[in-house]
């Protein structure tokens, strides 16, 4: 499945943005960039509330690049907002997967979804969750070559395991500071395993 990666499902949309001006004159790619800039300099990303997202990001694609021979020159009909995301799949089969993930979207990132996308040829909004999925689904191509970085690990197993790596990072830190004797090194590093649920108390 080109899709899929461990449990990780890869998602890929290009979606054609609007040829026209937009009302107040600007192109519409050039609104799409304006989005996105804004978005990036938020101090947290809108995808965090999407949950089971490990990375994704959106970029606008002016044209088709050209590799040289033996390539063709080949050009696009429209400007694209490509948007790829790397999410937990789970044990879900690919449909209920993708559905459950682009609901999550529609749900918890509307205002983000409908300033990005009303710029695109067709967007039919966010209220609607039949309208929206036939839309993105529509504007899906598969994703090849995919690589999960994290194998069978969710995205909140990951969290957590950054989590305690930041913890021991600290508690390391501190007993550098401290100087302790082997024994207090022993016992302290055993309270902290065990707080940590690295071991049973």
């Amino acid at each position: 499945m080109s899709d899929r990666f461990g449990q990780a499902y890869g998602l890929t949309l290009m979606s054609p943005i609007t040829g026209e001006l937009d009302v107040d004159g600007t192109a519409h790619d050039v609104a799409i960039r304006r989005e996105l800039r804004a978005l990036n300099a938020l101090a947290e990303s809108p995808l965090v509330r999407v949950a089971t997202t490990h990375l994704a990001r959106w970029v606008v694609i002016d044209e088709a690049p050209y590799e040289s021979e033996p390539a063709k020159v080949d050009h696009l009909e429209s400007k694209y907002l490509l948007f790829t995301s790397n999410f937990d799949g789970g044990t879900l089969d690919d449909a209920t997967a993708l559905n459950d993930y682009l609901e999550l979207l529609r749900t918890q990132i509307p205002d983000v979804i409908q300033r990005v996308y009303s710029h695109c040829v067709g967007f039919p909004g966010t209220s609607g969750r039949i309208a929206f999925q036939s839309y993105m689904l529509r504007c899906r191509i598969p994703t090849t070559f995919l690589f999960g970085a994290y194998g069978q690990a969710t995205q909140e197993q990951v969290q957590q395991s950054l989590g305690l790596q930041r913890t021991l990072s600290d508690f390391v830190l501190a007993q550098q500071a401290t100087r302790p004797t082997p024994d207090d090194l022993k016992q302290s590093f055993l309270q902290f395993a065990t707080t940590a649920g690295l071991i049973a108390p």
